[in-house]
């Protein structure tokens, strides 16, 4: 094979190349999450959802020293804990601080739990409220 029809060859995978590339970087960043608090706090309680084939993901016991762990980032003089409630029925669990977070040790909080590769998504556990009925339609 001339040089000239390798370099043809080579060429035309560039489209492939820039694929796997993109790709390569999405699967990097998908546990990279934007973390935003909404409300003026403070805030107690979080919702923590571990990846299915992880140890704590499998395992509620396993995920207390995870959240020993992300307590030590939340502040420097170590007096919040955080502790494991249960486990909902969509897999993810609620956790408990000892006292409630301003918003930017929530914040510290919700950007170490994400950063664990493990973990699928960490947000505040929020109130859920009924709000207004959608108006019907007049007839």
């Amino acid at each position: 094979m001339s040089g000239a029809m390798r370099w043809r060859g080579l060429r035309s995978l560039w489209p492939l190349a820039l694929v796997l590339v993109f790709t390569v970087m999405g699967c990097a960043m998908a546990n990279q999450q934007a973390v935003a608090l909404e409300g003026d706090g403070p805030w107690q309680r979080f919702i923590v959802k571990f990846s299915d084939d992880s140890a704590p993901g499998r395992d509620s016991a396993a995920v207390q020293p995870r959240l020993d762990a992300a307590a030590k980032a939340v502040t420097t003089d170590g007096n919040v804990a955080l502790q494991w409630q249960r486990r909902m029925g969509v897999g993810a669990d609620v956790v408990a601080a000892s006292v409630p977070l301003d918003r930017a040790q929530a914040q510290r909080l919700l950007e170490r739990l994400a950063a664990d590769p493990d973990v699928e998504y960490a947000e505040v556990d929020g109130m859920m409220t009924i709000g207004p009925a959608p108006e019907s339609p007049a007839r």
